[in-house]
């Protein structure tokens, strides 16, 4: 007690209302994992899965393998690709006409970087059967 006054202890306002603190708190999870947009990719533990792939085999990009190989993360992110999840491949613009124009995975896998993508017997790296 204070001067005959009953001293209650400091609330903040997330403590006051646990409700509108959860809430708020599932909104931002939402925001940081949803961007709005369709994708074609899903990651997995074994790397990034891009489905979509007509009638090929959908195409599973490996984070470790590229830095097993001493690719760095900047040689990728931001450019080509920016470095928030679900967004690569947005609106289907990655397709093997795009990569053999130098764009996406293209502008390493030239043949000149990495292996070129589409030459005969590299489909095997990038499309892989089961996924």
């Amino acid at each position: 007690m204070i001067h005959g006054k009953q001293s209650r202890p400091e609330v903040n306002e997330m403590q006051r209302y646990p409700t509108l603190s959860l809430t708020f708190a599932l909104l931002i999870v939402g925001a940081l994992l949803f961007d709005g947009g369709p994708v074609s990719a899903v990651a997995v533990d074994e790397g990034i899965v891009y489905r979509d792939t007509n009638e090929q085999p959908p195409v599973v990009f490996s984070h470790e393998a590229h830095k097993q190989a001493g690719v760095d993360c900047r040689s990728c992110h931001p450019r080509p690709f920016k470095t928030r999840r679900g967004i690569a491949d947005r609106g289907n613009a990655m397709t093997m006409l795009s990569l053999l124009q130098g764009k996406y995975c293209g502008a390493c896998h030239n043949g000149k970087q990495a292996f070129r993508a589409g030459d005969k017997g590299t489909c095997g790296k990038c499309h892989v059967r089961g996924r």
